[in-house]
């Protein structure tokens, strides 16, 4: 029997990547009104007196913070995942060659993959490093405010890295999408009009995979190439102001969420 939308949730909220996507979405959500109050519109003055005259700048910028962190720890010890994932795909590069046209195509998936996966990995290994820095108790720092900045930095640079490459990855995969066959005449063509109306069957069903399919790569494309701005910021190759990196850190927390999201209702068998 099919669960519910409760159900649902009650799985993608105990789920450590749907948790962690509900606190990214908080996280974006409170650093869009922090941008606000630190840079208010002229066309919103209610609100500009709303979060000016209360002195909200400083709890928002800790609250940012502390969400930030509480998804650190969420994250940690991740990048074994990444790693593992980018040596197995590293290693399946070995197995027996086929047509030369789908060796070079499936070469260049699994090598995108594999790059994606290690700088993944880097990064949420660098991330895992700071961790007790970020804890802000001099006391207990390990790597000392410099090289803990430093971390930040090359970590960032390998996420953005890592997105680039799993943004090609999609792309790849979209455009191997397109030369999928159609199910063949030839298997039912003994079977006359029923053959053809299985054929009919089987075709639609595989369309409608196929559709499904599709448009959870063109979602993870969108999302990654949107997510680009977040490391990039931070490293300084995309100029981008807070606000900006709140709305889209809110969009693809919604994206990205969704995967998870789905994940758990096929468990439920919802989907």
């Amino acid at each position: 029997m099919p669960g519910s939308t409760f159900d649902q949730f009650r799985l993608f909220s105990t789920d450590a990547y749907g948790l962690e996507r509900l606190f990214r979405l908080v996280q974006a959500a409170v650093q869009i009104v922090l941008a606000i109050a630190i840079s208010p519109p002229d066309s919103t003055p209610q609100l500009t007196n709303l979060l000016t005259g209360r002195e909200l700048k400083r709890p928002l910028a800790e609250l940012n913070s502390l969400l930030g962190l509480v998804r650190r720890f969420l994250r940690t010890f991740r990048f074994f995942d990444a790693f593992t994932d980018s040596y197995n795909v590293f290693l399946s590069m070995s197995a027996p060659a086929g047509s030369k046209q789908a060796d070079s195509s499936q070469f260049l998936l699994k090598t995108l993959d594999g790059l994606a996966g290690t700088f993944n990995g880097l990064y949420l290994f660098l991330e895992t490093l700071g961790l007790v820095d970020a804890l802000g108790i001099p006391e207990l720092a390990i790597l000392g405010p410099e090289l803990e900045r430093a971390l930040k930095i090359e970590s960032q640079r390998c996420w953005f890295f890592a997105l680039a490459a799993g943004a090609l990855a999609c792309l790849v995969r979209l455009h191997q999408m397109q030369a999928l066959a159609a199910p063949s005449k030839t298997k039912f063509e003994k079977e006359g009009k029923e053959g053809e109306k299985r054929r009919a069957a089987e075709k639609e069903a595989q369309d409608s995979k196929i559709a499904g399919q599709r448009w959870r790569l063109k979602r993870k494309l969108v999302a990654s190439l949107l997510d680009l701005a977040l490391p990039g910021s931070v490293v300084g190759w995309i100029p981008v102001s807070m606000g900006t990196v709140g709305w889209v850190t809110l969009v693809t927390s919604v994206m990205t969420g969704l995967d998870v999201w789905e994940r758990c209702g096929n468990e439920i068998g919802r989907i």
